[in-house]
This record gives structure tokens, C-alpha cells and sequence, in this order.
């Protein structure tokens, strides 16, 4: 065979499948990566494409777990209050807390230098 092109419309047509065309199954390719939760990133290298804006056509079709994105500042930010009030035990203060902790701590109880 010296045309994939050629070969594949013939055994296209010898088993009745009509408009469908090589390319398509590359794009069946990506559409399943991308809805399997492959990285957009990782799906452009595997179909070598020279910029991420031809591959991010098929973003649309990742999966969005909204739920989980939120989880991750919500983590995020509990760390971050932890980091900087010293609170371990896992209690969660609210943002004003924090910031007058952290200001006792800088200038001690009373806030005098």
C-alpha cells in the first residue's frame, strides 16, 4: 500500500462504513484522552501538534469537577491561615484573626514595637 489515504476508503467500503476519513480517528484519539482526564498538555505532544491552541479544541470536552477545583483554594487557603497564625490544631479562624495574630506576634501582645 503506498496511500494510506486510498487503502483506508477501501476497507471503509468494503465493510459499509461511509463518510469517515483517517483524520477522524485521530480526532476520536484526542476526544477519548481528553474526556479520560488526560492533561491538555500531554494530548498536544502525543498528537504532535506544533501549538496548544489546535489541541485546546478539545477541551470542551474534559470532564469539570467544579467540586474538586474548590477544594484546592479551600486547602490552600486553611494552610495558609495555619502558616501564618501558628494555629496546629486544626481549628479553623476567620481572616481578621489571622491578620491580628499575626500582627501580636510581629509587635507582641500589646502591639507596641
Amino acid at each position: 500500500m503506498q496511500d494510506i489515504r486510498k487503502g483506508f476508503e477501501y476497507a471503509c467500503e468494503c465493510v459499509g462504513i461511509t463518510n469517515f476519513r483517517v483524520h477522524d480517528m485521530r480526532h476520536t484519539f484526542a476526544s477519548w484522552l481528553v474526556q479520560s482526564g488526560v492533561p491538555i498538555y500531554e494530548v498536544k505532544e502525543l498528537l504532535r501538534h506544533e501549538s496548544i491552541s489546535t489541541t485546546e479544541k478539545y477541551a470542551h470536552l474534559a470532564p469539570v469537577d467544579t467540586a474538586k477545583h474548590v477544594d484546592v483554594i479551600a486547602r490552600f487557603t486553611q494552610s495558609a491561615h495555619y502558616s501564618h497564625t501558628g494555629t496546629t490544631d486544626g481549628s479553623v479562624i476567620n481572616f481578621e484573626d489571622a491578620k491580628i495574630l499575626k500582627f501580636k506576634e510581629k509587635f507582641g501582645r500589646d502591639g507596641r514595637i
